[in-house]
């Protein structure tokens, strides 16, 4: 087997391992493997907060038309059973593999690749304030469909290398857990979000409303 030879340094304008992720996810999340180091309750919450709060200040922009810090903190608190969700389901999929590394690093390396995923949902706040809300299900059900579609497969493409790299995945292996930490994520948020009973007679009517809609 060809060794892999790891990156010392990033490379020059690499200013964050976010946005190093977003354009070289291979050799990115081969570095933070090197160098892993850390660990305790802050390094593992911190990148996972920051998609909370992002998403709770996207639900103060939308309804109030400006960043009111009552409404984006009430919001946070309420979304930050996404990142938790994401959180669960890559310890389920990952299992003993995260090895005697930082678990907490570990989190805070795969909360790293949330970058496109953030773009898009700043992106999407932008555009939906600025323009009248009879139009927001046109704009969600077009163009910005197809560009969530462009944004998941980005995202898993970048999820892919960190179960390669970080967890030393084979290639079947690593996109067999992307496939399930997926599954297991929007199952998780779905339920929560959107089916009010938790029954198999509520879970269709849900789905089959949501499949009417798109």
């Amino acid at each position: 087997m060809t060794s892999i030879v790891m990156p010392q340094t990033p490379p020059a304008g690499a200013r964050s391992l976010d946005a190093w992720v977003m354009v070289a996810p291979r050799r990115a999340f081969q570095f933070a493997a090197a160098h892993r180091h850390g660990s305790g309750l802050w390094l593992a919450v911190r990148r996972p907060l920051f998609v909370a709060v992002v998403l709770g200040s996207m639900v103060s922009m939308l309804a109030s038309g400006l960043l009111a810090a009552r409404i984006a903190l009430s919001a946070t608190t309420y979304w930050t059973f996404v990142p938790i969700a994401e959180t669960l389901a890559l310890l389920l999929v990952a299992g003993r593999r995260f090895g005697r590394g930082s678990l907490a690093a570990a989190i805070d390396t795969f909360f790293a690749g949330h970058g496109p995923w953030t773009l898009f949902i700043i992106a999407v706040t932008g555009v939906l304030t600025f323009v009248p809300a009879a139009l927001w299900w046109t704009l969600l059900t077009g163009w910005l469909l197809v560009a969530m579609l462009v944004v998941m497969l980005w995202s898993a493409y970048i999820d892919f290398w960190f179960f390669r790299t970080v967890l030393s995945a084979s290639r079947a292996a690593a996109i067999r857990d992307v496939l399930v930490q997926r599954l297991l994520t929007w199952t998780a948020v779905f339920l929560i979000f959107a089916v009010e009973a938790w029954t198999p007679g509520a879970l269709f009517r849900e789905l089959a409303e949501a499949f009417k809609e798109i």
